[in-house]
Formats: structure tokens, sequence, C-alpha cells
């Protein structure tokens, strides 16, 4: 189990990006061992080859975002940090080896901000120089029916497309977050 939670890498220190899988107690180590096996996880993206994925026509792709949101470290995405965010990068190897008909991307509103935004440029001339036609949008989680203000940059490329995806219409929300807190204050204390 350990060896193969190692050959993965998984499961990581976050802090430190060390294997942690010798340091797991039995029942532990088991279920994380179980987790990863039963879903058939590839593991760290670092590792991956990706000639010995199967093909597929979606690819869902992010890279961590702590450091790229506002309340982060606003590090750089630049391709050679060395930092998480140099992650997104790695998939553009499965991206290029594989060639997805779709692709789609999510991550923090600030991928676009002043800060970023040339590399998010970067990656989407990079995704066009493959053959992708690309569409963007910043995206808010309470404009389609989530009781929570969270806006997220989301882009669906599709190789050879020819024209650009339309992103849903927003919806009225017919819940806010109170409503429910409200509900359940209420079966508490009454």
């Amino acid at each position: 189990m350990i060896s193969y939670l190692e050959e993965l890498n998984v499961p990581l220190d976050y802090k430190t990006f060390e294997n942690r899988a010798r340091k797991l107690r039995l029942p532990k180590l088991k279920d994380m061992y179980l987790a990863n096996k039963l879903i058939n996880n590839y593991g760290d993206i670092q590792r991956i080859d990706p000639t010995t994925l199967p093909d597929f026509d979606l690819f869902t792709y992010s890279f961590p975002c702590q450091d790229i949101s506002v309340a982060g470290f606003q590090c750089r995405l630049n391709e050679d940090s060395g930092t998480r965010l140099s992650l997104l990068w790695e998939c553009c190897k499965i991206i290029e080896t594989k060639r997805p008909k779709y692709l789609m991307m999510e991550n923090v509103k600030n991928l676009v901000g002043k800060n970023h935004k040339d590399n998010f440029l970067k990656l989407l001339d990079y995704l066009e120089s493959l053959g992708y036609k690309n569409s963007w949008a910043v995206l808010n989680a309470k404009d389609y029916g989530v009781p929570q203000n969270r806006e997220r940059v989301f882009c669906i490329s599709e190789l050879e497309g020819k024209r650009n995806f339309v992103f849903p219409e927003p919806i009225k929300l017919k819940f806010k977050l109170e409503d429910i807190l409200e509900k359940m204050w209420m079966k508490i204390f009454i």
C-alpha cells in the first residue's frame, strides 16, 4: 500500500510537498490506498506519462488557487516558477499529447486580474496554437442557484471549434443563505 501511494505521490504534506504515506496509521493508510485504487487515480500530475492515459473527449483541469486569490500570496503563474501555480503548465503536456475534443478550466476570478492575466492569455495562446477555440467568462455561483457570492473564471475550449461557447444566462436566486440558516436556527431553538 505504501509503495503504491508513494508511486502516485499521494498523500502530500502541502507545506513541505513530502509524501506522507509512511506516516499514516494502518486504518488511514488502508482508506487512502483503497480510495486511490478504486478511482484509478493517476497520481501526481508531474509524474504522469500522458501516453499511458486512455483517450478521452473531455479534460477538466485547474491548479491550486491559494497563491493567486486576492487573499493569497500573489505568487506568479510563470511556467518555471516551481510553485503550486506552475502545475497549470503540467496540464499542457496531457492536452498536447491526448488532444481531447473539449477542455474545461476553472479558477478564481483573480486569474484574470492585473497580476495574472498575462499568463492566462499565454495559456489561451498556447491552446489556440494547438487548434482550440477558447471562450471564457467570470461567473458567480449566486447567479446559478447557489446561495453564495463566489466568482470564478471558466474557460471552455473546443478542438477545431468554429464558434464561441455560450455560457448560460444567470437565473434568479430562489434562496439566500440567510433563508436556510434562519430555518435551521428555528429548528434548533424552538
